[in-house]
């Protein structure tokens, strides 16, 4: 019966340690994937922009564009409208003039797709107004008018880039329209005598970035997010915004990651601060599993840098139940079969049992009959084994 009891258990315990492995394996490889999706994609997207804005200036540089945005421009209208027609991916293509601040832009409306013309200038007062466009980048009617007057100089995509004389990622900010948060990739523009003219600029809105996050639909609880290396959240795949209201300040401020309402996030970036000492430490991709009150999790974590400055880091978290849920189930199973295996075996050990020694036990009660003087006393013969030969034998002496 012990012998039974230990192979049971053994099989038991080799199911489940072999399930485990597989099941981290799986886990490792699904996570990885992810992180080259991720990586993938925001490599191109952001290679385009800074592409962009070189088109722009090498254009402006042929006389194809011009920053005297004073009046209408629909020649450069067309031309940055054809541009955003050409990458999706981009929410707004900019261009600022240095002389008076004025402003001309295309904006992609996430509602519709639509395309859009900004202008901010001295026929509209500095007020920007949008335009809807036409199927060949005309503008058309007018659509709306923000509050009060615009001087793109004032812009922290504007002032950046002129402040780095070179192209750069501007911070992350806000935009006018509640929710909106950006970032730019700026470039300034100047003359062949090192005059400034002007910037021109590309955005990307974290917000789409955010949704694309979301859609990595990879694990039931799993979490991807992406911070700068001061900790300052850049986007993730809970949604969940980058700029916080702090009590007692007027502005809203950015939101650090290790303050992060979504429990994965911010259970996955203490585990990672702590351990490297601060993110700032984080040289190589990582994958890692840890455990913090109770649970375990699989975390993967890369650097994400360009040419132009960015300096991030992608993180890919997810809680190990999310993946042991079916090896716990086949578990449960492996338990349920080695207990009625065990039962099973266990009925058929004591009837095999019973088998074996209630022939002896009539043997040895027709013993004592016979040493009480029941000399006419027989064993019943059912057996042709050892034990019925010798009940045989016992009758013939009785």
């Amino acid at each position: 019966m012990l012998q039974i009891v230990a192979a049971v258990g053994i099989v038991g315990y080799l199911s489940f340690r072999n399930g485990e492995r597989a099941v981290e394996e799986l886990a490792q490889e699904l996570i990885a994937q992810t992180g080259k999706r991720v990586e993938e994609q925001l490599t191109t997207v952001l290679e385009n922009t800074h592409w962009v804005n070189q088109l722009n200036a090498e254009a402006i540089d042929r006389a194809e564009l011009n920053l005297q945005l004073e009046t209408r421009q629909p020649r450069a209208e067309k031309f940055l409208w054809q541009q955003m027609r050409s990458f999706k991916s981009i929410q707004w293509i900019s261009l600022g003039s240095q002389k008076s601040g004025e402003y001309l832009g295309i904006w992609r409306n996430p509602k519709d797709n639509s395309l859009q013309i900004i202008a901010a200038n001295k026929s509209t007062n500095y007020q920007s107004i949008y335009y809807a466009t036409d199927k060949k980048g005309t503008r058309t009617a007018k659509l709306n008018a923000e509050p009060g007057t615009y001087d793109v100089r004032v812009r922290p995509w504007y002032k950046e880039a002129v402040a780095a004389n070179k192209p750069i990622w501007t911070s992350i900010y806000q935009g006018f329209t509640p929710g909106t948060v950006f970032i730019a990739a700026s470039q300034p523009i100047r003359d062949r005598n090192g005059k400034l003219l002007g910037v021109c600029a590309v955005d990307l809105s974290l917000s789409e970035l955010q949704q694309y996050l979301h859609r990595l639909k990879f694990s039931k609880t799993g979490q991807i997010f992406a911070i700068e290396r001061s900790g300052l959240l850049v986007a993730s795949s809970s949604q969940e915004s980058s700029f916080r209201k702090m009590s007692g300040k007027q502005e809203p401020e950015r939101l650090n990651v290790l303050d992060s309402e979504t429990f994965v996030i911010r259970t996955a970036a203490k585990y990672l601060y702590e351990k490297f000492g601060g993110f700032s430490n984080i040289q190589q991709r990582q994958q890692l599993k840890f455990s913090r009150d109770g649970a375990e999790y699989f975390v993967e974590v890369l650097p994400f840098s360009d040419s132009n400055g960015l300096n991030w880091l992608i993180a890919i978290a997810v809680p190990a139940s999310d993946f042991m849920g079916q090896i716990n189930q086949n578990t449960r199973s492996t338990i349920l079969l080695c207990a009625a295996a065990l039962l099973l075996s266990t009925i058929v050990g004591a009837l095999n049992a019973r088998w074996v020694t209630l022939p002896l036990l009539r043997l040895n009660q027709a013993a004592k009959d016979i040493a009480q003087g029941e000399f006419d006393r027989t064993v019943a013969v059912s057996k042709l084994d050892e034990v019925g030969s010798l009940a045989q034998s016992f009758n013939e002496m009785a």
